[in-house]
């Protein structure tokens, strides 16, 4: 089962990675709109095709599905806080979910890593980029 699953990962992936290149890669000396979902395409279709190729275990451990459940979970739920709380708040709750509740890190790692790439998150897009990011319900009420 786990190869079938990556076997259709790798065709979403390369799916993805064809959308990006007819968007177009590179324009006027600057990254294109197909930059980014193409080269993240092309990263799923390499690597769940060498996961579908590779051979080993087709079972995989049950703290790997609990895993991923975990991290399905909160991308699904990251989407909504988006709309509701905003984006810097989002991503402090997307990090500290999934890092402590998913992955059962520390709390002294937890912290310092999603405050960074909260702060992050904001520097590079609304300070570096100059893009600015939804401020959810929360903010424009």
């Amino acid at each position: 089962m786990t190869r079938i699953v990556a076997a259709l990962l790798a065709i979403a992936g390369a799916a993805a990675a064809w959308a990006g290149w007819r968007y177009g890669l590179w324009s006027d000396g600057e990254p294109g709109a197909g930059l980014l979902p193409g080269a993240a395409g092309a990263a799923v279709a390499v690597f769940a095709g060498t996961e579908a190729l590779s051979p080993g275990a087709d079972a995989p451990p049950p703290q790997a599905v609990r895993r991923l459940l975990g991290h399905g979970a909160a991308i699904l739920a990251f989407a909504p806080a988006l709309e509701v709380v905003g984006t810097i708040p989002a991503i402090l709750l997307l990090f500290v979910g999934t890092l402590r509740w998913v992955e059962r890190l520390p709390w002294r790692v937890v912290v310092p890593v999603a405050a960074g790439a909260a702060l992050g998150s904001w520097l590079v897009f609304e300070r570096l980029l100059d893009v600015p990011l939804p401020r959810g319900l929360w903010w424009d009420a």
